[in-house]
């Protein structure tokens, strides 16, 4: 439109920076909308940064030994760690609020998914 009215030189690529830099950043891409011959951009804020997370020795072994993506079982990580498995859930509990890890299902047939975020 600015373009048209000759209120800018040339077409630039404004936008797609825009939106390359909230990829970046790890926010949600920007919103255009049209309302009343208006047109309103919405920008989100991006996540806050990540302190230094401090993982026990345990959950450092599990890491290292595990692939993202695999499935584990409490009982895999019990085995990895040498831990009982009240505990092995404590330590998994500890990972999912970190976003190392995603569980998926209920009761007995839940399993925990590594994520590719680094430790």
């Amino acid at each position: 439109m600015f373009y048209f009215r000759e209120l800018m030189e040339q077409l630039g690529m404004g936008t797609q920076k825009l939106i390359g830099e909230c990829k970046r950043l790890g926010a949600r891409p920007p919103v255009w909308s049209t309302e009343q011959n208006a047109v309103s951009l919405t920008l989100y804020r991006s996540p806050e940064p990540r302190g230094e997370v401090q993982l026990s020795p345990r959950q450092k072994t599990f890491l290292d030994e595990t692939q993202p993506g695999q499935a584990y079982k409490t009982s895999d990580y019990a085995e990895i760690t040498g831990v009982v498995p009240r505990q092995a859930q404590r330590e998994l509990a500890e990972l999912l609020e970190l976003g190392l890890l995603q569980r998926r299902g209920k009761g007995r047939a839940t399993v925990y998914v590594r994520t590719d975020l680094p430790p």
